[in-house]
């Protein structure tokens, strides 16, 4: 293709053969024709643009487009921020806690208080059974009972049942008598004796009188008296201070006698 400076001299030499000047109407005509001819746009290209840059630049703008939308998924799909501040250690789990292991003295938290009253006292001199607590010791009279209020612990005129290891101080006893007045005798019994009030009880099928203040060892005994005229006394004495023998073991105790009067030898 010719340039600038091969095309100057032909132009020159064309038109050195005719008129340098135009009629004017013909210039004037041209001139309101090109006010009226649409124009042909022409795209304009950098020399240096080439088909394989247009090809690269796609593919880099496709290449950031998918980027973004990723980056969109993964931020739109994570989970919320934590409530923990930021640089905090996570807090750790509780442990369940072990159970603790008893040791070899340890006390059951619940359970009886006093033995079971598993074993069983029949006298054959005051003609009275009854059960007593499983493991103590009985000891049963060798002399006639007087009539006497409230013998005292090791009195021959008792047979005496206590607690092999407190002896003296946690035991029962039982004595009985032919009564001269068996209506009688049981108020007989608690008169001017340091317990005041007293209350009924039944033992065997008889009625008896009981201490009602039974927190007092003058009060914790029973006489009853039966048909024949044959007087019993049953009495608990605890100055130990352990708990359960109280009205209600004593009541457990009173329950399971067996009056035999037929069965007295004095």
């Amino acid at each position: 293709m010719s340039n600038k400076r091969e095309f100057e001299p032909i132009a020159r030499a064309f038109m050195a053969g005719g008129p340098t000047q135009l009629a004017d109407r013909v210039l004037e005509s041209s001139l309101a024709e090109v006010h009226h001819t649409r124009q042909r746009r022409v795209l304009l290209r950098a020399p240096w643009r080439t088909p394989v840059m247009n090809v690269y630049a796609k593919l880099a703008a496709a290449a950031v487009v998918v980027v973004a939308v990723g980056a969109l998924g993964v931020y739109l799909l994570s989970p919320g921020p934590s409530s923990a501040p930021v640089g905090a250690p996570p807090a750790p789990s509780a442990a369940p806690s072990p159970s603790p292991t008893p040791g070899p003295n340890a006390v059951p938290s619940s359970g009886p208080t006093t033995p079971p009253l598993s074993g069983t006292f029949t006298s054959t001199r005051y003609g009275i059974s009854l059960a007593i607590p499983d493991g103590w010791t009985t000891e049963p009279g060798t002399e006639a009972w007087d009539g006497a209020a409230f013998p005292n612990y090791g009195d021959p005129s008792v047979d005496l049942i206590h607690d092999p290891v407190r002896q003296g101080d946690l035991w029962l006893m039982v004595t009985s008598l032919q009564a001269a007045d068996p209506g009688i005798w049981p108020q007989d019994q608690f008169a001017g004796s340091g317990c005041s009030s007293t209350e009924r009880v039944t033992v065997d099928g008889i009625s008896g009188l009981i201490g009602s203040d039974f927190t007092s060892t003058d009060c914790s005994v029973v006489f009853v008296s039966t048909a024949n005229g044959r007087g019993y006394q049953i009495r608990l004495y605890d100055s130990s201070g352990l708990p359960g023998y109280d009205r209600a073991w004593f009541d457990e105790v009173l329950a399971t006698v067996d009056l035999r009067p037929e069965d007295a030898v004095d």
